[in-house]
C-alpha cells in the first residue's frame, strides 16, 4: 500500500512540477560551435528513457524537452550545419517525438531536400513521431521507387485510415517488397484503433488501482484517528463513485 501511494504521489508531482530529464548543461552544449559536442548532445538528449507508462511520459514531458526540440529544430533550418548534424537532429526528434510534441512541417519540409539521405531520415522521423500532417506529402513521395519502402513503412505507422487508397494499389504490385510492406502497412492501420483503446483502457485501470489503494490507505487513518464505526467505514470515502471501466 504505502508503494502504492507513493508511486501516486510521484506521478502527481511530475505532473504539477514538469519535471525533465533534459539539463541546462543539455541545452548549452546544444548551442556549442563545436559540432563534436554538439552532436553528443543531440544523441545523449534523444535517448532519454521514457515511463513505463505512455501516459505518465506525456506528464513529465518538461519545458527543457521543448526548449531542446526548439533549438534543434532552429539549427535544422539554419542552413549552417553539417549533413551529419542534420542527420542526428532529424533522428533524434523522430525518437522524442514518441513521447514530447515537436513541430511536424520543418520535418516535411525536408522531404524535398536534394540529399537522398537527408529525405530518407526525414520519411522515418516523421512515421516514428506519427505525423499525421505529413501524410499528403509521403503519399506523394510514393512515386519515388527509391523511397517507396521507407514510405510505405511511414504510412502504416501513421495509422491514419485516409493513406488506404494510396496503399491498396501496391498490393497488386509487381514488386514482392512493395506487396509486402504495403499489407503490414494496411494492417497496422486496422489495428491502431484498437491498439489506442488498449493504450486508454490501460491508463484507466491503472489509475483507479492507485486511487483505489490511496483510498483504502486513507479509510484506515481515519479509523485509527477518529475511531469511526466498521459499518460507516463500509462507505465509499468522500462521497467518490469507484471508476468503472468497462
Amino acid at each position: 500500500m504505502k508503494a502504492a501511494l507513493g508511486l501516486f504521489i510521484l506521478i502527481s508531482l511530475m505532473s504539477i512540477s514538469g519535471c525533465s530529464s533534459v539539463t541546462g548543461d543539455d541545452l548549452s552544449e546544444l548551442q556549442s560551435p563545436n559540432a563534436l559536442v554538439k552532436k553528443e548532445a543531440i544523441q545523449r538528449i534523444s535517448q532519454r528513457q521514457p515511463f513505463s507508462f505512455p501516459f505518465v511520459d506525456t506528464l513529465a514531458s518538461g519545458t527543457n524537452e521543448k526548449r531542446a526540440v526548439t533549438i534543434m529544430v532552429e539549427l535544422m533550418e539554419s542552413g549552417k550545419e553539417s549533413k551529419e548534424i542534420e542527420l542526428s537532429i532529424l533522428e533524434a526528434l523522430g525518437r522524442l517525438g514518441r513521447s514530447t510534441e515537436i513541430p511536424c512541417f520543418p520535418l516535411i519540409g525536408k522531404l524535398k531536400d536534394e540529399d537522398r539521405q537527408i529525405r530518407l531520415q526525414a520519411v522515418e522521423s516523421l512515421g516514428k513521431a506519427r505525423c499525421r500532417e505529413a501524410l499528403p506529402a509521403l503519399v506523394q513521395l510514393l512515386k519515388d521507387d527509391k523511397s517507396k519502402y521507407c514510405v510505405i513503412w511511414a504510412l502504416g505507422e501513421l495509422g491514419d485510415t485516409r493513406a488506404i487508397p494510396a496503399l491498396n494499389p501496391l498490393l497488386e504490385s509487381d514488386d514482392q517488397y512493395a506487396r509486402y510492406n504495403a499489407r503490414r502497412a494496411l494492417a497496422k492501420i486496422g489495428t491502431n484503433k484498437v491498439e489506442a483503446t488498449s493504450t486508454t483502457r490501460g491508463a484507466l485501470d491503472f489509475s483507479r488501482i492507485a486511487f483505489e489503494k490511496y483510498q483504502g490507505i486513507m479509510l484506515s487513518l481515519f479509523k485509527r484517528i477518529r475511531g469511526l464505526k466498521s459499518t460507516w467505514l463500509a462507505r465509499p470515502a468522500f462521497g467518490l463513485c469507484q471508476l468503472d471501466v468497462d
